[in-house]
């Protein structure tokens, strides 16, 4: 897992890691969460420069005050709350068939990306990932499995599919030790406590401009994980007007 590496000023350094598999439909996916990312860190710093604090030190409601804007920039289309049927009937896991939420449906170069939301922190002085983290992420990864219809009914209009069960996680990190932060290290807490384990992951370090004292404990959140488990639903699609994938 090679990963790829982005300055952008004012905003400050974002880094991937990708482990999805090679295709097509994989490369624009890999595109769509990388530009995700950076409009992220740009829509979130021009929330910090103007109010003085991250919406992201919040819950996953002040997300979408970041990631609507971002996806506003990058997407052909976007929808947020998209309701849908949760189909458990092919699943070994089993839950109730009722109607819920798509947090975001995307269309990305001909690609719709159906998202799952999910918000927590991570205490990098503690070296562990808690528990409320791990539920979250089991909880949307279930969520997200059970689409196929909304999938279906995409794919009359896209030429693939993809659902993404995304985690934000803002950084928690003592004032005194940000320094000391191994840049290069912080995907392995993540792979090694997390199940299933993703295969994609980014990371945005804040610009120093951007520092924000989080709580009362000299805390900081100098850094945000952007975790996601992303796979591609087959389905029969229905040719769309425009050709092939670009």
């Amino acid at each position: 897992m090679s990963p790829d590496y982005k300055t952008v000023v004012n905003v400050g350094k974002l880094k991937f890691l990708s482990e999805l598999k090679k295709g097509t439909g994989t490369l624009i996916a890999n595109d769509f969460l990388k530009k995700m990312v950076e409009e992220f860190g740009k829509s979130a710093a021009k929330f910090i420069d103007f109010n003085g604090y991250p919406a992201f030190a919040h819950s996953e409601r002040q997300l979408h005050s970041i990631l609507a804007p971002a996806f506003s920039k990058m997407t052909d289309t976007f929808l947020m709350e998209v309701p849908v049927r949760r189909d458990w009937s092919k699943h070994e896991e089993q839950g109730e068939n009722k109607v819920g939420w798509i947090d975001y449906c995307c269309e990305y170069r001909n690609v719709a990306f159906l998202i799952e939301l999910k918000h927590d922190f991570i205490s990098y002085n503690s070296g562990k990932i808690t528990s409320k983290l791990k539920s979250k992420w089991i909880e949307a990864d279930k969520q997200i499995k059970v689409v196929e219809k909304e999938a279906e009914k995409r794919s009359e209009w896209s030429k693939g599919v993809f659902r993404v069960s995304l985690t934000v996680a803002p950084y928690i990190v003592k004032a005194d030790e940000e320094n000391k932060i191994v840049w290069d290290d912080l995907h392995k807490l993540i792979r090694e406590e997390l199940n299933p384990k993703p295969n994609w992951i980014g990371f945005w370090k804040l610009h120093s401009g951007l520092d924000y004292e989080f709580g009362t404990n000299d805390n900081r959140l100098p850094i945000v994980a952007f975790i996601a488990n992303v796979s591609e639903v087959t389905v029969k699609a229905k040719k769309r007007k425009s050709t092939d994938l670009e």
